[in-house]
């Protein structure tokens, strides 16, 4: 227990210290000065609405090794869902990038993996069935539909 509040206190003080913008693959991720996260875009002649979906995991994490081919699939399936699949064990700058994005959102953040941001929420955890995975699907289909 003594070790977790220390970790705790050591995140947020590193979250205290370093003020930067992760940047994603194709660019700005979220700007943790002024907490604009990009939950989706608009590409295309058509202006076709790609939706984010950015999951923190760890090497360790035993739900996370059931989650992570649930989502992998999910962004296979749906070529609009654009995943950005964040390890945060190895890479101390995503888990200060997690801390960041739940500060955004106001929600309390302790490093818990999976955590699942997209469509302007924030979701921790992975059940023993698909269920959860059946959630996110379907909230990211209605959140590309409303153009959340």
């Amino acid at each position: 227990m003594k070790m977790k509040k220390i970790t705790l206190i050591l995140s947020f003080a590193i979250l205290q210290i370093i003020s930067f913008s992760v940047m994603s693959e194709s660019g700005q991720q979220f700007n943790a000065r002024t907490g604009d996260i990009i939950w989706s875009d608009q590409v295309g002649e058509e202006g076709e609405t790609i939706v984010h979906l950015y999951v923190y995991w760890s090497l360790t994490c035993p739900h996370c090794e059931r989650a992570l081919p649930y989502v992998k699939n999910l962004s296979k399936r749906y070529p609009w869902v654009k995943l950005h699949l964040r390890e945060v064990s190895k890479n101390q700058k995503h888990l200060v990038s997690l801390h960041q994005m739940a500060e955004i959102l106001d929600e309390p953040s302790f490093g818990e993996v999976p955590a699942f941001f997209f469509c302007g929420l924030m979701y921790t955890g992975y059940g023993e069935d698909d269920t959860t995975g059946q959630w996110i699907e379907d909230t990211l289909v209605e959140c590309r539909d409303n153009s959340i």
